[in-house]
């Protein structure tokens, strides 16, 4: 005779958008005036969450514009108004599309978040007054007890509003390039290649790898990336690994293209702990 066990519960979900879709969905952040300054404003993207959760999914829409490099990093805060702490920081978003043609940028990210916890976010950018359309999606736990309690990211430039510059490969494996060094442990990873170097970017597939010095970590290779000529970016798949990286650790990337792509793009990791 099987095992009997308690049917779980199905998982809730908790969003900042709702009814009928419109274009872009989600909430509208405005960037500072004053290029790559964060901006002082901190927008509710959800005021009470409804229940414990352990997956945040962030989408971020409305940003790329043809022949225009738009380099936008984005955070998220907990935290009642005028008390809010830093939770998730410098979210990379160059060149998300609309929601009406594909191409956003999305983040899904293992994370514990209480129940009545507001939610808020501000970006930075590279154009005054940048605007971005972002959703979340908050999904239950279930009594899954894998998630983390926080996120830290390596590799993002705050005072150019982008990641750290690696140049791809194109036949061959690109150079493994420094990206930084990891403060906690990492227990999840993702890795995003957005963005270019000018407004020339070519359309093509990009295959991330992340490293330690030289050496390729296992598991940790063909983080996807698309680019076009329009000058749009965006990832293949949003999902965190599991890994198990310890803190201190020097982390590297190299970029290889299908194509003959050997401008630099921009690269953030992102480590749940």
């Amino acid at each position: 005779m099987g095992l009997l066990l308690p049917v779980h519960r199905g998982e809730q979900q908790d969003a900042n958008y709702s009814g009928r879709p419109v274009a872009p969905w989600g909430t509208l952040l405005t960037a500072s005036a004053t290029p790559h300054a964060l901006s002082a404003t901190r927008t509710t993207l959800i005021a009470s969450t409804k229940s414990d959760s352990s997956l945040l999914v962030v989408t971020v829409t409305d940003i790329a514009t043809a022949a225009t490099v738009t380099d936008v990093l984005l955070n998220l805060y907990i935290g009642a108004a005028a008390s809010e702490v830093l939770f998730v920081d410098s979210l990379y978003c160059a060149a998300a599309n609309s929601n009406l043609v594909g191409g956003q940028i999305v983040y899904a990210i293992p994370v514990r978040i209480a129940r009545g916890t507001r939610i808020s976010g501000t970006i930075r950018a590279l154009i005054a007054s940048e605007t971005a359309s972002v959703s979340i999606q908050l999904f239950e736990s279930n009594g899954f007890d894998g998630a983390g309690v926080g996120v830290e990211t390596v590799g993002a430039v705050t005072a150019s509003s982008r990641g750290t510059a690696v140049t791809p490969g194109t036949t061959a494996e690109g150079t493994f390039t420094a990206i930084g060094t990891t403060v906690r442990s990492f227990k999840y990873v993702y890795a995003v290649a957005l963005g270019n170097v000018d407004t020339t970017m070519t359309q093509g597939q990009l295959g991330l790898d992340l490293g330690i010095s030289t050496t390729l970590i296992p598991g940790l290779e063909n983080f996807g990336a698309i680019s076009d000529a329009n000058e749009r970016s965006n990832m293949v798949n949003a999902l965190f690994r599991k890994t198990n990286i310890a803190a201190g650790t020097a982390l590297t990337a190299r970029l290889q293209s299908h194509t003959t792509d050997a401008e630099a793009k921009y690269v953030c990791i992102y480590g749940v702990y």
